[in-house]
C-alpha cells in the first residue's frame, strides 16, 4: 500500500492527493494518522508530500516550488507560473517578499487578485516568452525579472533583474519585456530597475550595494575591477590563487573621501582604515 502512495507521489512532483491516497488503499484516518506522525505533510487542503521530501526542501525555493504545484494541480483554465514562482523554477536568484504568495498569469486586461495564498494576475504576455519547466509553463526570466519588479518595487526589482542579466539575459531583452507595460500600474519601477542592472553585480549584496551608494548621492559604481592588496597582488592575481574573493570590491567612506575594499572569508583587506557608512 505505501509503496504504491510512494508510487504515485513520484509520478506527480512528489504530491499526492486525498483521492489519490484513497486510491491507493488509505482510508481518512489513515492519512490523519500519517499526517499527525510527520510521514505526510499537508501542502495545501487536500494535498500532501512526503514528510521526508518536505524536511529536504529548502524554505526559500525548493518548498515554494511545490506549494506551486499543489495549488495549480487543479486549474482548468490555461495559465502560467509568473514572478515569484517563475523565478524560482528558472532559478533566478531573488529577494523573497515578506508574504510570498503563488503566482499564476492568465491573458487579459491588467488586474490582480489574491485567493486561498495565490495572487491571480491577468496581463497580455507573448507566447515566445513562456518556457517549459518539468512539465509546468513559466514566463522566462526578462518577464519574470520585470514582473517582479512592478510587483514588489524596491529592492526586489534591482535585484531580480540584476540576477536575470547576470544569468544572460541582454538588457535590450528586460527593456522590451518592460515596453508592453508602458500604462499598467507602476510601471516606473519596472523602468527605474532595468536602468539600474548590471551583469557585473555578483550577488544580492552588491546590488543592494550599488544602490546604497546610488541613494548617497556617490555617484555610480563599478561591481568588479582588480584592488591592490597589501601583499602586492591584486584581488583578481588573490582569486584565481586562492578563489578566496567572494566580493572584490565594496565602496565605503573614509576619511579621505570613497574608496573600494576588497573582503575576504578573514575579513576586509587593503592598504587604508576605512569608517564604514552604517548599513554596510
Amino acid at each position: 500500500m505505501y509503496l504504491q502512495v510512494w508510487r504515485t507521489m513520484a509520478a506527480n512532483h512528489g504530491l499526492i492527493s486525498t483521492a489519490q491516497a484513497r486510491d491507493c488503499g488509505l482510508t481518512t484516518s489513515h492519512i490523519g494518522m500519517l499526517v499527525r506522525t510527520g510521514k505526510l505533510v499537508v501542502v495545501r487542503r487536500g494535498i500532501y508530500t512526503d514528510g521526508e521530501t518536505w524536511e529536504a526542501l529548502d524554505e526559500d525555493r525548493g518548498r515554494h516550488r511545490l506549494r506551486t504545484r499543489a495549488a495549480t494541480r487543479r486549474m482548468t483554465r490555461a495559465f502560467v507560473a509568473s514572478h515569484d514562482s517563475s523565478a524560482h523554477e528558472l532559478g533566478l536568484a531573488i529577494l523573497n517578499a515578506p508574504d510570498p504568495h503563488v503566482h499564476i498569469t492568465r491573458p487579459g486586461s491588467t488586474n490582480a487578485w489574491t485567493e486561498y495564498g495565490v495572487k491571480h494576475h491577468l496581463a497580455r504576455y507573448r507566447e515566445e516568452q513562456v518556457v517549459r519547466i518539468d512539465g509546468l509553463d513559466v514566463l522566462d526570466l526578462a518577464r519574470t525579472a520585470v514582473d517582479i519588479a512592478r510587483e514588489h518595487g524596491e529592492p526586489y526589482g534591482e535585484i531580480a533583474c540584476d540576477a536575470a542579466m547576470r544569468m544572460g539575459v541582454p538588457r535590450s531583452a528586460l527593456e522590451d519585456a518592460c515596453a508592453i507595460m508602458t500604462h499598467w500600474p507602476h510601471h516606473r519601477r519596472t523602468e527605474r530597475a532595468v536602468a539600474f542592472a548590471r551583469a557585473e553585480a555578483a550577488n544580492l549584496a552588491e546590488t543592494l550595494t550599488r544602490m546604497l551608494v546610488e541613494e548617497l548621492g556617490l555617484g555610480d559604481t563599478d561591481p568588479q575591477f582588480p584592488v591592490r592588496l597589501d601583499n602586492g597582488q591584486s584581488t583578481q592575481e588573490h582569486e584565481l590563487a586562492a578563489e578566496e574573493i567572494w566580493r572584490p570590491s565594496i565602496p565605503a567612506v573614509g576619511p579621505e573621501g570613497v574608496c573600494t575594499l576588497a573582503v575576504t572569508p578573514s575579513g576586509i583587506v587593503g592598504s587604508t582604515r576605512f569608517e564604514y557608512v552604517p548599513g554596510f
